[in-house]
């Protein structure tokens, strides 16, 4: 009996797209207030800074800094807590958005989703397409700073989503490459960063 061999097709790694709404507590935080985000604010859990403005981070103020020292980089910040439920239900209905754009969108915390692009790409004509879609349905009700990346798989999609520009594809076969140059901390666990 001769052993099943996988084609060259079943090999191919999962294309991910990944869209990511760039300091989504803060987001949440002013669509929950009822208006727009005016003058500096950071979100503050356990004493850091886990979000912050533009105009915070214009005058010094990062995620990570302790609350005390980002009160003194800019004395008129407005802090504000991280509340879970409120980033969740803010973002509800951009995700119901998204879902008539592209079924089978995975949240993977509020601001943050995941999509598989096979079917989108094929339905819109490409992936550029399919992502142009998406930052439109969401440029349509506000969400203008709305960054995309694709690539072959999650974690690969999740960090061109982060890179500079609104949208970054990064081509089948070319993940090792785009991502060699990155810092190690990009893996989000501090004790493996340590290692290597």
């Amino acid at each position: 009996m001769m052993a099943h061999t996988p084609t060259a097709k079943a090999q191919q790694p999962l294309r991910c797209g990944a869209l990511w709404f760039p300091e989504w507590p803060v987001v949440a935080w002013a669509l929950a207030a009822g208006g727009s985000v005016e003058g500096p604010v950071a979100v503050v859990e356990n004493n850091r800074v886990v979000s912050c403005s533009a105009l915070a981070r214009a005058e010094g103020v990062r995620r990570g800094q302790r609350r005390r020292e980002a009160q003194a980089c800019c004395p008129s910040l407005r802090v504000v807590p991280a509340e879970v439920d409120r980033d969740h239900r803010m973002f509800a209905p951009f995700l119901d958005l998204l879902e008539q754009v592209a079924p089978g969108i995975q949240v993977i915390r509020p601001g943050l989703v995941a999509l598989r692009m096979r079917g989108p790409a094929r339905y819109y004509g490409g992936e550029e397409a399919a992502v142009d879609r998406l930052r439109d349905a969401m440029a349509r009700h506000g969400m203008v700073n709305l960054r995309a990346g694709v690539a072959d798989g999650l974690f690969t999609a999740e960090q061109a989503a982060y890179e500079s520009g609104p949208v970054r594809i990064v081509a089948p076969g070319e993940g090792a490459e785009f991502l060699a140059p990155l810092s190690i901390s990009r893996l989000g666990d501090a004790e493996m960063a340590g290692l290597l």
